[in-house]
């Protein structure tokens, strides 16, 4: 059996990648910030291959000393940059990143949070983005 199966683990592999799309997509690390305005922040990113390589960003937010994390922006970086996140003042943010290829969503706030953003040129700005929130 193990003959027959052999030459098929190309077919195979694609096919649980369109039934269990997770399958071949890593999450990894990038950073992580803590105790800026009250919130820690996690840099991530995912990197997906299963016809076409899709990778994004996304920044995670959660208060200083809670577990719960909130995804508060995510694009598709287009590069190696990473953001850069940085405290204005007591309860505002300001997330940075030079040049992006799109932008999946983002979020202006999150619980007493303000977050604005500087973001230098993106190359598909048509694709609008949407609130994190779903609205």
């Amino acid at each position: 059996m193990l003959c027959v199966v052999y030459p098929l683990q190309p077919i195979l592999s694609f096919v649980i990648g369109w039934v269990y799309p997770g399958h071949f997509c890593q999450t990894w690390n990038r950073g992580s910030l803590s105790g800026l305005a009250g919130y820690d922040f996690e840099i991530n990113e995912t990197a997906c291959d299963v016809i076409a390589k899709d990778d994004a960003i996304t920044i995670l937010a959660s208060e200083v000393g809670r577990k719960e994390k909130t995804a508060i922006f995510k694009y598709d970086p287009g590069g190696d940059e990473l953001p850069e996140v940085v405290a204005v003042d007591a309860h505002t943010v300001r997330i940075s990143v030079r040049s992006i290829s799109s932008i999946f969503f983002r979020s202006d706030v999150v619980g007493s949070l303000s977050i604005l953003y500087d973001i230098g040129h993106v190359d598909y700005p048509n694709a609008s983005p949407a609130k994190a929130d779903g609205h």
